[in-house]
């Protein structure tokens, strides 16, 4: 790996290390096309990223669209029996509209975890997304959430689903009085309103976080989550985590863990993922399923990436020089895991590890 090292984009070199780590844990790679009939995303709009799908007519009159999600896929062909598990992983173009209105093309490296979904299986997914972003920087965070305390929660003041999903985003946006406003409109009870309010509070430290939170589990589904967040705390607590009620999914789809990756130096998540039985069961399989995916792209984002310090050597010659000899003396370079470029003039606008001027047969470093 370390030869590839000056001919990869940090994002590529990143995804062979994901591949090893997702393989040793026993994933398989998943490969689909770059098109899917559109039937298979119009229902379910919502769990997409980008409600907007990209859509042609192919040559049989059929309504295709150029993949903006690599889930709805996998779930559409899983094998999986009952009893067991499908483990895989991908690294996929995926193809989406942009908030200006532009198509846009997005490297995604993600995996997923399709049938009976356990206690472990979420663990070992969590984990490999605190790995993940391992890979990129040593400055990551994995905000982690749960959907059953946050619909138990919400589910206990009785109200209509619209104002159920108003009360989740004002709590993934961490507004206390926007929640407030919405419990003094409906004339909630004060305990499900302290309830309501302790979520847009709580975050950070996990420990903290889980005292902070048990006292207010009441009801089985309560209790539950809680039961799973102390477990997944125990299997994860060397790594970067933190309990984060703000990370917020749709109730439609997601019924469990959620989760969203940070990287200094990146001021958007480029991992998401959680639990997402509620949308298996809507494409009408019996099954559970998490998973994870990663925007390698936004990778390039990171300063330290930039690779300007990684441009390798140049050799500058002159027109006239013995084109022989000066392959010569650039593979011997080449042969040490070198990126080597021959210019007659040096490139503005990048930096060199060391330039050397090709002279009689031979070369010499400019200092």
């Amino acid at each position: 790996m370390n030869n590839l090292d000056n001919v990869l984009k940090f994002s590529e070199e990143a995804t062979f290390k994901l591949r090893a780590i997702y393989e040793s844990r026993g994933y398989s790679h998943y490969k689909m096309s770059k098109f899917e009939e559109y039937d298979l995303y119009a229902g379910n709009k919502d769990f997409l990223m980008s409600g907007n799908v990209i859509t042609f007519t192919d040559m049989n009159g059929r309504l295709m669209a150029l993949k903006p999600d690599v889930t709805m896929s996998i779930i559409k062909n899983s094998t999986c029996e009952k009893g067991g598990l499908e483990k895989v992983y991908y690294n996929e173009n995926v193809y989406r509209v942009g908030k200006s209105g532009l198509f846009k093309e997005i490297m995604q490296t993600g995996l997923e975890c399709l049938g009976e979904i356990d206690l472990v299986s979420v663990c070992e997914v969590i984990s490999l997304a605190a790995q993940s972003l391992a890979v990129f920087s040593d400055e990551y965070v994995l905000d982690i959430s749960h959907m059953g305390i946050l619909t138990g929660f919400i589910d206990e003041t009785a109200l209509n689903d619209e104002a159920k999903r108003e009360l989740i985003g004002y709590i993934g946006q961490k507004s206390v009085h926007a929640v407030k406003e919405v419990a003094a409109a409906y004339d909630l009870a004060q305990k499900s309103v302290n309830k309501l309010v302790a979520l847009c509070e709580i975050g950070g430290d996990f420990v903290t976080s889980l005292k902070k939170l048990e006292p207010l589990c009441e009801s089985e589904q309560t209790i539950k989550a809680l039961y799973e967040l102390k477990t997944i705390y125990e299997v994860v607590s060397a790594m970067n985590v933190s309990l984060d009620f703000s990370v917020v999914q749709d109730m439609s789809y997601y019924n469990g863990i959620v989760f969203q990756g940070f990287i200094k130096g990146i001021p958007e998540n480029i991992l998401s993922g959680g639990q997402y039985d509620k949308l298996v069961k809507r494409m009408g399989k019996k099954q559970g399923a998490i998973g994870f995916g990663i925007e390698t792209d936004l990778l390039e984002r990171l300063p330290k990436n930039n690779k300007k310090e990684n441009d390798g050597i140049a050799i500058i010659y002159k027109s006239g020089d013995d084109a022989k000899l000066l392959n010569e003396c650039a593979n011997k370079l080449r042969a040490d895991g070198k990126r080597v470029l021959l210019v007659k003039n040096l490139p503005e606008n990048r930096s060199f590890e060391a330039v050397y001027y090709f002279v009689n047969g031979g070369l010499e470093e400019i200092e």
